[in-house]
């Protein structure tokens, strides 16, 4: 019974001498010298990506920026003859995550907004420049007989990764570090026709690789 008892207070020390840890040390990143990069200027990625060819652009609506303050952000329509013929491409770039602001989740927002998610998975997506693949989130939404296929993921200099929770896990190591925690939320679109669900969604894997080098480009640039 000592024995037991000894053995819960020292467990009860360690979890709180490490919990101390955390806060003195997420204090120390809090309060250190951040240095923000400059934006990506994503509107210079370009109006041509692989087959397909920019149609149209739209600006964030009033409430949704000020919800989300990204620091730089585009939300373009791209249009080619394949499967995935339509596609909207948004990224938002945020320069820092101690202001609290940061990316919201489109397996979130998107079901919020009247879509149910009829399939929801972790895949990888083949890219150029050596990585081999990258972990992406594949949601497939439903609403009023219509069906979206939905790709998204974070990315920044560092690393990419498809768990929301991970930029937040990130953040502590990358201030102390490399004196920042940007981030970035890459979400691709496209509508998904009945019974062409592998068609579609090879072909939208075949868009992620022929972008994935222009956006690699202006997070290294930073």
């Amino acid at each position: 019974m000592h024995f037991d008892r000894s053995r819960q207070r020292t467990q009860l020390i360690l979890g709180i001498t490490v919990i101390l840890g955390l806060q003195i040390a997420a204090a120390y990143a809090l309060s250190m010298n951040e240095q923000p990069p400059a934006s990506p200027a994503l509107e210079n990625l370009p109006t041509e990506i692989g087959a397909w060819r920019l149609v149209g652009q739209q600006a964030m609506e009033p409430e949704v920026a000020a919800y989300l303050r990204p620091d730089d952000y585009i939300s373009r329509n791209y249009q080619a003859s394949g499967p995935a013929g339509r596609v909207n491409l948004f990224v938002a770039y945020f320069k820092s995550l101690k202001s609290g602001y940061g990316p919201h989740s489109p397996g979130i927002c998107l079901p919020g907004a009247g879509w149910k998610a009829k399939q929801v998975d972790v895949v990888r997506a083949e890219v150029p420049g050596g990585l081999g693949s990258i972990p992406v989130n594949q949601y497939i939404l439903e609403k009023d007989n219509q069906n979206l296929l939905v790709l998204y993921w974070y990315q920044n200099e560092r690393r990419i990764w498809a768990e929301e929770f991970r930029a937040k896990l990130f953040m502590l190591p990358d201030l102390i570090r490399y004196h920042r925690s940007d981030v970035a939320l890459v979400r691709i679109i496209t509508p998904l026709e009945k019974n062409a669900t592998e068609a579609t969604r090879a072909d939208l894997f075949r868009f992620i690789s022929a972008v994935f080098p222009h956006l690699t480009e202006r997070f290294s640039r930073l």
